[in-house]
């Protein structure tokens, strides 16, 4: 499980995300006709941080890929 995170950490720096979070969001909204993604947050400036990171867009294919074979291994 840690080797995972270390992954995905690793993963979300490549890209120069601003870290796994930024990489959660973005997986989520990355399939093809998903419009809405729910989003937890407890206070304004959550919900403002998790709208910065969605705005961004979704992952590359080639992303969710390498993301989705990891959680596989």
């Amino acid at each position: 499980a840690l080797a995972r995170a270390k992954a995905l950490q690793d993963i979300a720096k490549e890209l120069g995300l601003e870290g796994p979070a930024e990489l959660s969001y973005r997986l989520v909204i990355s399939p093809p006709g998903l419009s809405t993604a729910l989003v937890g947050a407890s206070d304004l400036s959550q919900f403002e941080d998790a709208l910065r990171r969605v705005e961004r867009g979704p992952l590359a294919p080639a992303v969710v890929e390498r993301i989705v074979a990891l959680a596989a291994s």
